[in-house]
């Protein structure tokens, strides 16, 4: 087994159109802590992720998010983005503004106010963002000013393990958390190789003993994108997300890595 690396330190009018509430009486899920007002409840991850049905949808009820930030920009792998998880699973906050690991590092328990914000998709994958003008995209980033009004550092900073799996236990529960594989390398083709593509984004291929693969996806804006991938087999975290029902591990960085063992 290996053990953790710890990542602790380390058209408006199309949205107008197809906008509408469809929230159910009660919050689900086991969200845990008091709301911040007297109107405001606090709803799990899992119960705001279970309500998208393939079009942007408006949240306009006093919801609270009690969770902890498990990826952000530090590394640029998450540019403009914040991944806030608790108990039940993560989603992406689509978020305005730089250096937002600044205010916001990994392991910063936050409360988010979610009334106003749209829950959309990108090729399956959700976040939470802004109303969006463009019809590409079902959401948009929060300006900064707007995202420090509703997302507020709550508490003192916790470590959240990964969930450790196998690429055969994967399923649509896993997508926005932070995940764990063991005993796994990269592809014989990708050795050698760096991470990434300073001038495009690219996929990178993990594989397991079984012979099960999994795609490593590497955004171009990262810092690591030039370093050499890990030439041995080991262990490997990051954010579990999807693109055209193919699942994705995007990580946060390559201190999230462990692959010194000898290739299988």
């Amino acid at each position: 087994m290996y053990g953790r690396i710890s990542c602790l330190l380390l058209s408006a009018l199309a949205w107008a159109c197809t906008t509408r509430n469809l929230w159910p009486e009660t919050p689900g899920g086991t969200p845990g802590g008091e709301p911040s007002g007297p109107d405001a409840t606090v709803v799990s991850v899992a119960y705001v992720r279970s309500h998208y049905r393939g079009y942007p949808l408006v949240v306009v009820d006093e919801w609270e998010i009690h969770g902890t930030v498990t990826a952000n920009d530090r590394y640029g792998a998450f540019l403009r983005t914040l991944v806030v998880q608790d108990a039940s699973g993560g989603i992406e906050i689509k978020a305005g503004g730089e250096r937002l690991f600044e205010l916001f590092p990994v392991g910063q328990p936050v409360r988010l106010s979610c009334r106003g914000l749209v829950l959309g998709g990108y090729g399956g994958a959700l976040s939470l963002g802004s109303p969006s003008a463009d019809p590409a995209y079902q959401n948009g980033f929060i300006g900064r000013e707007a995202l420090l009004t509703r997302l507020k550092a709550d508490g003192e900073m916790v470590d959240t393990p990964p969930l450790v799996l196998t690429f055969g236990e994967l399923d649509a529960s896993h997508l926005g958390r932070l995940v764990a594989f063991e005993d796994v390398q990269f592809v014989e083709g990708a050795v050698s190789a760096s991470w990434g593509d300073a001038e495009r984004d690219l996929d990178r291929h993990l594989v397991d003993r079984s012979g099960d693969t999994l795609i490593v996806r590497v955004p171009r804006q990262a810092d690591f994108v030039a370093r050499a991938l890990p030439d041995g087999s080991g262990y490997i975290e990051g954010i579990l997300s999807v693109f055209n029902r193919r699942y994705q591990l995007r990580v946060v960085s390559p201190k999230c890595t462990a692959m010194e063992a000898p290739r299988f």
